[in-house]
This record gives C-alpha cells, structure tokens and sequence, in this order.
C-alpha cells in the first residue's frame, strides 16, 4: 500500500466525483464531524490557533473566546500535569491518545483525545457518556478475546468477532471484510438485525474504498460516522495561523468524502465504523459497522474495537499457518528431497528433469514443466509445446519467480488450452532454464453488490455513486486457483536453496581443476625433462648398435645378427615415442601465437608439405569450398591438419584414398549438431577403413593405436592426442563420426581461447 504523500492527490478545493475520488486528499478536509469539537495548539505554548465552529454549542465558549489563548486557562493544575504528561510519549505523533476527561467551565465533561503532528498539538472532544465505562471493560475485553482466539479457523474466528463486536457496539450489522489483491473486497463472515438483507458472500469493487482511503486504514486503525446526514463544521483560524490545511490523518473528528457520505445514504446506511485489519503492514481487511439510524460510539467502546481489530490481525498468521500447517510440512519435505538429490547427483544440469515428479508435488498444480535449453519435459495438464516454445521468452522476462491466476488475460493471443494459472522460477534467461508449475481453470460464480459494470448514476453533469446494491451474479472464466503466498515463498527458497547447491558444487569444481592444472603442468614438465634426458642416452645406444651392425654384422652368428636388427629397430621406435612425448608435453607447455588466420590457406601450405607421400598413395584431398578465417594459431592448426589428412590416407585400403576438408557455417552447425554449437565445425573426411563405435573414445588416448605395431605403416599411437590437446587448447572441441569399413569424419570447433 503506498504512503498517502506518494499518491496523486487533487489540490484542495477541487471539485469531487466519481472520475477524481479516488485522488481526493481526504486526509486534510479542514473540515470535523459535529459530534465533537477540536482545538489547534502551538506544542510549544500550548497557544490555541485554530477551534473547530461548534465550540460555542458544545463547550459554551465561542471561537473568539479560545483562539490566540493557551489551554491552562481552562484545566486546573492537576489536568494540565496530565496533560503535559501524556503529551511526553514518544508515539504520540502516530498513536492519538485517550488523556483524561476534561470538564469546561459550563459543567460538561468531555473525552480529550490528542495527538502531536508536524509541530502542532491536536487535541479531540466529545462529551462523556452519562455513566462511566471502564469499571467492566478488562472484564468484557477478556472474556471477547478467549472466545474469538478460541475460534480454530481463521473463518470462524471471522464470524465470532463478527458477533462480538454487534453485541459491543449495538450496530445494526457488523461485517468482517477482507481485500483481494485487486482492490476489491468481499464479505467473509455478517451478523446483522433481524429483518436485514444479508451481506454474506457479496464482493464489491474497488472503488468502493479508494486507494488513499486504503492507505489512510493503514495509519489511523478506526473511522467513525456519526451520521451519514451530518453537516460538516469546519476549522476557524486565529489570523491565518496554524497548519494551512491541517493534516487529519490521524484525527477521529476528521470529515469524511461527500461522495463516501452520498455511498452510504444510497445503502440506507444511517451511521458506520470500520476498524482495521492487517496483516504484515497491509490492510487484509475491516471491522465494517453500520447503523440504520445516527450512532455515536464512546471513546472506550472504540478502543475496545480498535484493540479487538489489531488481535485479529495479530492472529491472522498464525491461524492461516495453523490451517495451511500440513501443506506447508509437505512442501518443506519435497524441498528438502530435492535439496538433497542436487547435492548428490554429478549431473546438475539433468538433476531438474530428473526431479520433475518431485518438483510436481512441492507445490499444488495440475500440471509441469522444466525447461533447459531445447529439452523440455513435461507432467500433468500443460500448454502444447509450440505454445510453450513461443511462451517461454515471454515468462521469462516477468522476473526469476512469477505468479498468476489469469494466464490468459495477460496473453491473450496464446492457447494455453485447459490452463489457467502459472507459477514461474526462471533458473537462467540466457540458456534458458525455467520451472513452470500450472494449473487449471476453475469457473466461478462471483456475487457482487451491485452490477460492477454500472458503479456509477448521472446526476445532471455529475457522476455519483450507484443506488442499486442488490445482489448480481457473475459467472468468471479464465481464472484459476491463486497461489498461496507460502507456495511462492516455497519457490524463492529453492531457488535459493539451489543457487547454494550450484556455488558450492563450482567451488569444488574449481579446486579440483587447480589441483588438476597444477598436476597437469607438473606432469608436461616431467615428460618433457625425462624424454630430453632419455634421448641422449638413448641416441647414443643407437648409434654404437648401428656401428656394430656395419662393421661387425658379417662375423655373427644368425641368432646374434637377428637380435642386434631388434636393438636398432627397437631403438628408433623408442626414439620416435620419446620424440611424441615431447610434442606432446610441448602443445601444453609453449605460447600459442593466437590471431586472425585464413584456415583455407594454412590446409594448403598443409596439403603441399603432405604432397610427396600423397603422390606415393596416389591419394587426393579436397576442399569443395573456402574455408573460413578463424583465431588461432596457424603453426598449431597445421598440425592439426596434417595429422588428420595423414591418418586418413594412412589408414585406407581405397585405390584412391580421397580426404575432403570442409566446414558448417554457424547456423549451419546448430541446425546440423544441436543449439549448444554456436561457431563454425570445420572436418576432416576420409573413405578409409573406418573406426567401430566402441573406439571413438580410445582413439584420443595416448599411445593408443587399434592395430599392430606394424600395421598400415606403424607408428606411435600419439598423433590424435597431440591433434585433440591442440584444438582444445584453442577453447575447442574434437570428436569423430565413423562406419566401420565406410569412412570416418573428424569434426573439431575452435574459439580462439589459445
């Protein structure tokens, strides 16, 4: 509810009806209801500067008499003690106060009431009833609250302080009211006179109770109308002094709108109360009184319905907790189920779709969806999935967590078929990953006091309020269950709850790669220093096996010449492993010279170095269209190249081994591989011997061939794993698509992260 300053209010004096009420400031009317009279002081001097025009009929005392003169003259010694006493409290800005009864010099006694505002003493008076009041109250109070906190649902407690409060104050009817998030209101609980027509049941529009005369509830907790028919007394100054208009926010003698005073003339309403309801700082609802005839209720009565209103609000959290109490345990359980199962799984991007029939019960719904990316899954009553696809950027946009019962109002153009209300947890806009819990709609039949379409009458060029309150129905379509505040703030929490799973699990993620970074350096510096100092041991063993070999090979016998052909074949292989250990340990270890690159010309510088051994498999290797440009390094990416065009002529039995080099542009690569890729694929082709489907893994490991040592020209088993270190260096990815016995193609991104 806002404030009243923040509200667009008329300035004074501007004419009122139905088009501008609800900006009226009804806060400074300047004007008292007659029951009572007031008197403006400096808080200073207690200097009276401005008296209501009735002083001279209730008090015998006229303006002139009061004004420009301070209010010692007309307390004794001990009333004004207590007065400047009670005007010491700290609340009493906010909180107008019962002082004492004060008797004026032609014998009446009256009920002072006061309250500071903006410099100024307020002070209140309304004649005392006849006998005093306050002997039995404590008893009366006590015995009200035991019965209405008694109540063990919040409707019938409703319906016990409705009943109560009659028998209090004696008025004709007492209604318990309660606000919808709309404005509009209903009656929840009624007790009224016999004869009456029942309220029970009715709604009524907003604009019935004005947004600042909402605000207004919130401030001041009670406002009392004497009578619908009163004439208005207004304020007299002395000299222009005092507050110009005086703010009434908090005043009990404060005139109410013409157009309120019309409202309820119009339901043969003679005089009312209302006394506020709320709960955490919103108005929920009113104690709403009202009379056939004129009614002035005491300051103690009052104060006791007052207090009555602000127990009920202090119940109502409890009761409605109370009520919704095994609801609320089940959703705290399926939460802490799905806490639980985040924490655990090792695939938090799938743990929501895995959860989905957990999520289905956290909250009331009949139907759920959990979006990530392209993958959507689905439980119970939901919209079509083109609906949703076209809907989900939309939802998104309403913020992390969204609720509402009128779905389609707010998209009318879509067909949501039997849904009606959606509840929302956007987990990430950009991906997107999203929760929708739905439900269904539910018709009803909504009975108003008075037809909602007709709130207003002509009145010559005036619009005033309607004079039909009879009840008309309404069928609502369109419209589901609404979700319970507890289901929201249930979402919020796993939300929440979730975000920690999430942070947690990247903190260790991020330790576990430091570790693995810091292992990873350790271990290519250890290749590169043990291949570095295994080499010249080793180039030395080879070199004196050679040299025997030439000079003493003739004088062995067959069985010592077959083993020093094994040392000097054994040695170079082992050589050409240390020389793949060291490439290897280089890729992770050396500065990539990273920028703007023609890939199309570094595959032919590739393919021209290639070109003897090419010639010697009468292999060809074709590019059917221009590569595109990328950032990387050119030295690195050649390698690639090379490595992969080498391995499919190497590894082909065709007459003509063939390689094609080839590439998807970007939106050529999502439709092809899926919306996760969003740069080119560059590949390698080849209608070699093909790869099973069980080695596409191992054929990047290290060291690893599939074939015999000596098969299809040997070799060290190294060159994909140098090729794969190489791409995903430069932030990419290297994967192949093969047939056995049909060809493989080497698909690889690149990101420019070298």
């Amino acid at each position: 509810m806002k404030p009243l300053e923040n509200l667009d209010l008329l300035p004074p004096d501007s004419p009122i009806d139905l088009t501008n009420c609800d900006r009226e400031p009804i806060h400074t009317p300047g004007l008292i209801q007659p029951h009572g009279v007031m008197l403006v002081m400096q808080e200073e001097d207690f200097r009276i500067v401005q008296v209501s025009a009735n002083v001279d009929a209730l008090l015998g005392l006229s303006p002139e008499r009061l004004l420009d003169v301070t209010i010692q003259e007309f307390m004794g010694e001990e009333q004004l003690r207590a007065f400047q006493e009670a005007l010491n409290r700290d609340d009493l800005e906010t909180n107008p106060l019962f002082v004492f009864p004060l008797r004026f010099s032609h014998g009446v006694l009256f009920d002072a009431v006061a309250h500071r505002k903006d410099g100024w003493v307020i002070l209140e008076l309304e004649p005392t009833p006849p006998a005093a009041e306050w002997s039995d109250r404590y008893r009366q109070m006590s015995s009200i609250m035991n019965r209405v906190s008694a109540a063990p649902t919040l409707q019938q407690a409703c319906e016990r302080l409705a009943r109560e409060v009659r028998q209090l104050t004696g008025y004709d009817r007492v209604m318990i009211y309660q606000f919808a998030q709309d404005g509009t209101g209903q009656v929840i609980a009624e007790e009224f006179s016999q004869g009456m027509e029942s309220f029970l049941g009715l709604r009524y529009p907003a604009s019935d109770i004005p947004k600042q005369a909402r605000a207004l509830y919130v401030m001041n907790h009670i406002r009392v109308i004497g009578s619908s028919d009163y004439t208005p007394v207004p304020l007299l100054s002395y000299q222009g002094q005092g507050p110009q208009p005086l703010d009434m926010s908090y005043c009990y003698l404060r005139s109410v709108s013409p157009i309120h005073l019309e409202y309820l003339r119009n339901m043969g309403v003679g005089a009312s109360m209302s006394v506020s309801i709320l709960k955490d700082g919103e108005l929920w609802g009113l104690i709403a009184c009202h009379h056939n005839s004129p009614k002035v209720l005491s300051y103690s009565v009052r104060a006791m319905c007052e207090f009555l209103g602000q127990m009920l609000s202090l119940q109502l959290s409890s009761k409605a907790d109370h009520e919704h109490g095994q609801l609320e345990k089940n959703m705290q359980s399926s939460a802490a189920r799905i806490v639980e199962y985040l924490a655990s799984t090792p695939q938090v991007e799938h743990a929501f779709h895995d959860l989905a029939q957990e999520l289905y019960t956290l909250v009331r719904c009949e139907g759920l969806v959990v979006v990530s990316g392209e993958r959507i899954t689905t439980l119970g009553m939901v919209p079509s999935q083109e609906i949703l696809k076209d809907w989900i950027p939309l939802i998104a946009e309403k913020g992390r967590v969204y609720a509402t019962d009128h779905l389609r109002e707010e998209w009318a153009e879509l067909d949501f078929g039997s849904s009606a209300g959606v509840l929302s947890l956007v987990l990430s806009r950009s991906h997107p990953e999203l929760i929708l819990w739905f439900r269904t709609e539910v018709v009803q039949q909504v009975t108003w006091g008075g037809n909602p379409d007709k709130m207003v009458s002509a009145d010559g060029e005036r619009l005033s309020p309607r004079k039909s309150f009879e009840a008309w129905q309404q069928t609502v379509h369109g419209r589901s269950e609404p979700w319970l505040d507890m289901e929201t703030s249930a979402v919020r929490e796993l939300h929440r709850s979730s975000l920690d799973v999430v942070l947690r699990r990247t903190e260790e993620l991020q330790q576990l790669n430091a570790r693995l970074e810091k292992s990873n350096t350790e271990l290519d510096a250890f290749a590169y220093v043990a291949s570095h100092d295994l080499k010249e041991p080793l180039r030395g063993l080879h070199h004196y096996a050679v040299m025997l070999s030439e000079d003493y090979m003739d004088q062995l016998e067959d069985d010592a010449r077959h083993k020093l052909e094994t040392m000097v074949r054994l040695t170079q292989r082992l050589e050409s492993l240390i020389d793949s250990l060291l490439s290897y340990s280089r890729v992770g270890r050396v500065d990539y010279a990273v920028r703007k690159v023609d890939l199309h010309e570094v595959a032919l510088d590739t393919i021209d170095l290639l070109k003897p051994s090419l010639e010697r498999r009468n292999a060809q290797v074709l590019i059917p269209r221009r590569l595109p440009e990328a950032v990387a390094d050119a030295v690195r990416l050649g390698e690639v190249f090379n490595n992969l065009i080498s391995n499919g002529v190497k590894y082909n039995q065709s007459p003509v081994p063939t390689v094609e080099l080839g590439h998807f542009e970007a939106q050529e690569a999502a439709e092809h591989f899926g919306a996760d890729l969003t740069g080119p694929v560059l590949y390698v082709r080849d209608n070699g011997i093909g790869i099973p489907a069980q080695h596409f893994e191992t054929i990047f490991r290290f060291f690893k061939r599939l074939h015999t040592q000596d098969a299809y020209g040997g070799g060290t088993g190294a060159g994909l794993s140098i090729a794969q270190k190489i791409i995903e260096r430069h932030g990419g990815r290297l994967w192949v698509e093969s047939v056995e016995g049909q060809g493989s193609t080497f698909y690889f991104t690149l990101t420019g992260q070298g």
